[in-house]
């Protein structure tokens, strides 16, 4: 057990979990802005989740030099980040674990800005910083399209049952709380939203910190299975259910405010949203099975309906359509 009344001056073991999947065009980066860190005590696990491209042989470079701080382990491809990110937090040996996309990076003093945060409060068991959108290249995407959004802290269940606040790669979270929520969930409905299914249960049940001033940089491209938007739709769905749950079980900490947690209206949000999406992507056979799951839990909007109609007109008169409404 961590002595509560540690000094301020104590670092404690910091491990860096990083998954990885056919990741040999930006590993790298990402492993050199860990090494790069100001706060040194650190450990890197990269988990290769099964990769068919050089990324082993890129990251066993690394090893080789940096021997023992970084650590590389296979497995067997599972599709999911969430059992890649498992396997790192229980080989990990830190009393926090951070965690890093492999096509993102972070600044120099990431860990230790994060580090200070953890120590003012004992309580905390997750610490959150904001993101900084990239290109490919590692190009800032101008400011009016970079992310804005709030960022509480303390006991903020509620607004997180509201909007998916954090970041999976700007987060550092105590060891021993990921093991009372049950590690990420794998299962296969959160092949993206897995990171805020955790964060909804560990906001559930513990006090959190935010600093929005600290950025790490989340590349976008091609292969960003975020940008899968059936995939994404589903983990918010599963995520958001899976927190009703706590709710309805008594199993949210009294110290966090429920009087704004408003299940059925959140759920009915995330079900338009996966309409809409799914239909701007002319992913239409997506699109009918979200429809139809929601009027299975009694969900129907006119905003649904809407989708519905136009998705049974001619292709040409849809395109027409949604080139009217995007150039409005």
């Amino acid at each position: 057990m961590v002595d509560e009344n540690l000094p301020m001056s104590y670092q404690p073991l910091v491990s860096v979990v990083m998954p990885a999947y056919n990741a040999s065009e930006f590993i790298a980066e990402a492993i050199k802005s860990v090494l790069s860190q100001t706060y040194q005590h650190l450990e890197l696990i990269v988990i290769d989740d099964g990769s068919v491209d050089n990324t082993g042989e890129i990251v066993s470079e690394f090893v080789e030099k940096y021997k023992p701080t970084i650590r590389y382990q296979y497995q067997d491809n599972s599709g999911r980040p969430a059992c890649a990110r498992n396997k790192g937090i229980i080989l990990a040996r830190g009393e926090w674990i951070a965690f890093l996309d492999s096509d993102d990076y972070w600044i120099n003093g990431h860990l230790q800005q994060l580090i200070e945060k953890a120590k003012i409060d004992k309580e905390v068991a997750l610490v959150y910083g904001s993101k900084i959108w990239v290109d490919q290249n590692g190009n800032e995407y101008p400011p009016e399209y970079q992310p804005r959004y709030e960022m509480p802290e303390g006991w903020i269940f509620a607004e997180m049952f509201k909007n998916n606040l954090m970041c999976t790669s700007s987060l550092l979270v105590k060891r021993s709380k990921l093991f009372d929520v049950d590690l990420f969930n794998e299962s296969k409905s959160l092949k993206v939203a897995e990171d805020y299914d955790l964060c909804l249960k560990i906001s559930a049940t513990s006090k959190v910190a935010s600093l929005p001033e600290l950025k790490y940089y989340y590349r976008r491209h091609n292969t960003n299975t975020t940008l899968d938007n059936s995939k994404r739709a589903r983990g918010l769905i599963t995520a958001v259910d899976n927190a009703a749950n706590l709710v309805i079980n008594g199993k949210v900490a009294k110290e966090n405010d429920l009087q704004d947690v408003d299940i059925r209206k959140r759920i009915v949000e995330l079900y338009e949203h996966a309409v809409l999406t799914t239909y701007y992507d002319n992913n239409y056979l997506e699109m009918r099975r979200f429809v139809v799951e929601g009027i299975w839990r009694g969900i129907i909007t006119r905003k649904i309906i809407e989708k519905v109609i136009l998705s049974l007109l001619p292709r040409k008169v849809v395109a027409i359509i949604k080139n009217m409404v995007r150039a409005k």
